[in-house]
This record gives C-alpha cells, sequence and structure tokens, in this order.
C-alpha cells in the first residue's frame, strides 16, 4: 500500500526524482490516491523513470484514442509530443500553482533522449525571442523507444 502526501508535496516528490517534466494535476493525483493497477503511476514518485516509461507516460497524457500512432523513433516522438503539446489546453500544476502545459517537451527530451544541448537550446531560445517556435529541436538520435 502506497500513501501519498497532499498534492504539492507529491508533486515535488515526483520532481526530486527527475519526473518534473509534466504537469502534475488534481486529476492524476487522485488517481493516484485512489490507486490503480497501473504501475507507472506508482513509481513516479519512487525512481526516475525509464525512457519508455516516460514515453509511454507523455503519451497518456497527450495521445487520444484514435489518433494517428506516434513515432518510435525518440526524436521524431518528441516532436509528435510537441505539435500534441502545442493544440493541449493548459491545466494546473501543483508543482508551480501555475497553469501550464501538460508535458515540458525539453524534459520530456532531456528524459528520453538521455542528454541536453545547449547549442540547440540556445538556438531555440533565440527562435523564440526571434518570435518562432522554440521547442522544436531535434536532438541526434537513432535509437527507437519500445512503444506498443
Amino acid at each position: 500500500m502506497d500513501v501519498l502526501d497532499d498534492m504539492t508535496s507529491e508533486a515535488l516528490e515526483i520532481q526530486r526524482q527527475g519526473n518534473g517534466w509534466f504537469a502534475y494535476t488534481k486529476q492524476m493525483h487522485t488517481v493516484r490516491e485512489g490507486g490503480t493497477f497501473l504501475k507507472l503511476l506508482d513509481v513516479l514518485d519512487e525512481r526516475q523513470l525509464t525512457a519508455t516509461e516516460a514515453a509511454l507516460l507523455a503519451q497518456m497524457l497527450l495521445h487520444s484514442t484514435g489518433d494517428e500512432a506516434l513515432p518510435r523513433n525518440k526524436d521524431e516522438f518528441c516532436d509528435a509530443i510537441e505539435d500534441l503539446v502545442d493544440e493541449a489546453e493548459a491545466v494546473y500544476d501543483a508543482r508551480t500553482g501555475y497553469l501550464e502545459y501538460p508535458v515540458d517537451v525539453n524534459g520530456l527530451r532531456r528524459a528520453i533522449v538521455g542528454f541536453w544541448n545547449p547549442v540547440r537550446s540556445a538556438s531555440n531560445l533565440f527562435g523564440l525571442l526571434m518570435g518562432g517556435c522554440a521547442g522544436k529541436t531535434s536532438m541526434r538520435s537513432t535509437d527507437e523507444l519500445q512503444i506498443a
């Protein structure tokens, strides 16, 4: 049996485990409080998610039944998630106390690809300042995700 703290404490604990790339919402907290057979939601505050687990959670948060299948290539997957984030409505994040996008694409990229590229991030910042889209980075990787 897993006993949860209050919503804000859980959100901060999840972030400390390296899983702070998604908004921790009241709905997610309620599902976790009630108990679930989805082990993925149980381990959020216990350890950092693997790349495959992070991809699965991002897909669960943003992908609707009947939508086109997401790519298996890590970079293409993150690009597809970014497109879904662009269409998503903001949600209340207990960690920040503000309305946020459901998924922080740059944080998800770090969780899936495994590194952060400061050159691309600087380029993204420049693009944002110039009025462009800041999140559309493509980090080199040919690995595919093991997502069904």
